[in-house]
């Protein structure tokens, strides 16, 4: 069985290879900021949306219901409408 050169390299951190190797897929400060902003840019996009969809589908069978005169399904708290502490 034959073990190609590379395989019997010694792997620690400080020789010449690995230097090298590391240095080759080491991103930029910028690149970092720029992969994290357009994530989080699409990631509250999403969620954005998703809470917009679920608000609208909510409070679309409220007014349905409110239209039709019929009881919504929320349950209203004691203190839905009157803050005494205000």
């Amino acid at each position: 069985m034959v073990i190609p050169k590379q395989l019997l390299a010694d792997p620690t951190p400080f020789s010449p290879n690995s230097q090298r190797a590391m240095q080759a897929k080491k991103l930029t400060l910028l690149q970092t900021m720029a992969a994290t902003g357009v994530f989080s840019a699409i990631s509250f996009w999403y969620g954005f949306m998703f809470g917009r969809e679920s608000a609208r589908r909510e409070l679309g069978g409220i007014i349905d219901d409110l239209r039709s005169n019929k009881p919504t399904n929320t349950p209203a708290g004691p203190d839905a409408h009157s803050k005494p502490w205000l």
